[in-house]
């Protein structure tokens, strides 16, 4: 399998299992170029149009493009991709909030909060080849609730994060339970799953997790909402940093240099950082303002690509008007600077990675056919967008 072809995976089984639940999910404990022209308000951001070219475009993926070559002609049109047959993954029926990986060996991993009545567990899901399944559940102690789950895989073993929580009606929760982000390890292969770990500090709700050399890297929130923070794990040794600007979800990934890298909302905007001399040190990204929910990856040298939804000037919540600049939206600082685009006026970016072989980023869009579920006109939609042009090295 290519590089690209896991990624896809990791894009694709997420939207999946998400789709095969109902459940509606109890709120977790924290519930976070160059050659471009110059970026001024959301309001006057470049439009995507729907070919390929360079400066940002996008290209929905309903019908395949013809690449220019070096010559200047355009490539014959591959061969589409024929995809298998959907395969349902075994013990994860009403589960939510997926998360995918693939280790080295090839081995499939999958983990999702999965609900039994009114309570919720972790599930864990692993296959030699994406064929044949199976499930384990993790039940969590009576009255706990578990969710939030993160999978990393560093070397030859896999990580399991995730929140524990206890659903009380006042402040006062069940004495001697200590709540917050804990994280089981296993060696791949035929190794077995250790017992939790606390990750941090009781209280804590898991918002993004990874691991790179041993270290573990995660960024965490507090019950309230109120305070962020990013954590890391070497050894015994714990690192807590607060990233003051924060304000709900945070994405994070580790660069080639081990450095975090963050992009989180922020006051002004989407905001993008890093973790530095023990200060979480950031910029809000031009033309980011009212936007949430964002997603991070990094290209090679530490680029960065960020996507996120925004709703416009009306902000977001359970009654929403939508403004003139509701959409999702993609930013890059590849080139040395940021490049800002809106690439749908639809709200429901939800996955981002690149194709290694081209630099291009590929957002995966729900909801392309309208903010209504109940229209029936509702799917997924992937978009390529182009690195041509907006890239210089």
């Amino acid at each position: 399998m290519s590089s690209l072809q896991r990624q896809l995976f990791l894009l694709a089984i997420a939207v999946l299992v998400t789709a095969c639940g109902s459940t509606a999910s109890p709120s977790p404990p924290g519930s976070t170029s160059a050659s471009q022209p110059a970026i001024g308000s959301p309001g006057t951001l470049p439009e995507a149009t729907p070919t390929i070219a360079a400066g940002g475009s996008l290209v929905p993926s309903s019908a395949p493009v013809p690449v220019p070559s070096a010559s200047g002609k355009a490539s014959p049109t591959p061969a589409p991709v024929a995809w298998s047959k959907p395969i349902v993954v075994p013990g994860m029926e009403g589960c939510r909030e997926p998360v995918a990986a693939i280790d080295d060996r090839g081995g499939h991993h999958l983990a999702a909060t999965c609900f039994v009545g009114e309570a919720s567990e972790i599930r864990y899901s692993t296959s030699p080849d994406g064929r044949t399944w199976s499930t384990t559940a993790f039940h969590p102690p009576t009255d706990l609730l578990d969710q939030d789950p993160e999978l990393a895989v560093d070397g030859d073993t896999l990580y399991l994060a995730f929140t524990r929580d206890a659903p009380t009606d006042g402040d006062c929760g069940p004495p001697g339970v200590d709540l917050g982000v804990l994280y089981r390890t296993r060696t791949l292969g035929s190794g077995e799953w250790s017992d939790t770990i606390p990750l941090g500090s009781k209280g804590d709700g898991l918002l993004s997790f990874r691991v790179r050399g041993g270290v573990l890297h995660a960024t965490v929130t507090s019950v309230d909402r109120q305070q962020t923070w990013y954590e890391r794990r070497s050894g015994a040794k714990l690192d807590r940093v607060r990233i003051e600007d924060a304000q709900g979800s945070v994405a994070l990934r580790v660069g080639d240099d081990g450095k975090p890298r963050i992009a989180y909302e922020g006051a002004n905007g989407i905001g993008f950082g890093t973790i530095s001399d023990g200060k979480a040190v950031g910029s809000t990204i031009p033309g980011s303002q009212h936007g949430f929910g964002p997603i991070l990856v990094l290209g090679p040298g530490n680029d960065a690509f960020v996507a996120w939804n925004n709703y416009g000037s009306s902000g977001f919540g359970c009654d929403v008007e939508t403004g003139a600049d509701t959409g999702s939206y993609f930013a890059t600082n590849a080139g040395g600077t940021w490049s800002t685009v809106r690439f749908t006026k639809t709200v429901g970016a939800r996955a981002l990675t690149l194709d290694p072989a081209t630099g291009d980023a590929l957002a995966l869009v729900t909801g392309e056919g309208g903010h209504d579920p109940s229209s029936g006109d509702v799917g997924l939609t992937l978009y390529r967008i182009t690195a041509g042009g907006n890239r210089t090295r």
